[in-house]
């Protein structure tokens, strides 16, 4: 009966050695995975920091901020630059909150020109966040000229959708982002 006993006893402790054994494979394993997707999430994280010296700018020594990204950046400034050439877009180029505000006081408006220029901005911040998250996360970059251009061609779309009515606002509207005026039926 004793070696009976002995070898259940044995088996026993085999398959519970077995057991406690996978279930710590099982955990060093569960463990490590998290450990592995923590080190990528962190070196992800230490790689955008580090990266916060590298976005638009040629200048690696001042930090990426607001401030600074919109529009004392020399990537946003030359955009910002073209767009002045290829339509009368006046930037005080001032500081971030200054800058908000000013264009909050005068593009406040329901004027259809002033939400073409309220829509500009959004647009170019919108492009150049854009244009910095593909720099740091995808290593590509576009010209500032391209980035002016994609701007431009999206404003003319917008003011081409809306239908808007035969006024001297709207010919002007479309005089200054350079549309030629559509020819309608009257009939």
């Amino acid at each position: 009966m004793e070696i009976g006993v002995g070898l259940l006893s044995w088996i026993w402790n085999v398959l519970k050695f077995y057991t406690c054994y996978r279930i710590f494979t099982m955990a060093v394993t569960l463990f490590y995975g998290e450990v592995v997707v923590f080190l990528q999430r962190l070196s992800m994280i230490f790689f955008v920091i580090m990266d916060l010296r590298r976005g638009l700018c040629a200048v690696r020594s001042e930090m990426e901020t607001h401030e600074h990204l919109f529009f004392r950046c020399n990537y946003s400034r030359q955009c910002i630059r073209i767009l002045k050439g290829t339509v009368r877009f006046t930037w005080p180029n001032r500081a971030w909150a200054v800058d908000i505000a000013w264009a909050s006081k005068r593009w406040n408006g329901r004027h259809i020109v002033q939400a073409a220029y309220r829509a500009l901005l959004a647009a170019i911040v919108y492009h150049i966040w854009q244009e910095r998250n593909r720099r740091v996360f995808q290593q590509s970059m576009r010209p500032s000229s391209t980035i002016a251009r994609i701007v431009v061609d999206e404003m003319r779309q917008k003011i081409i959708s809306i239908e808007l009515p035969d006024s001297v606002s709207s010919r002007g509207l479309y005089r200054l982002w350079r549309i030629p005026w559509p020819v309608r039926d009257t009939a």
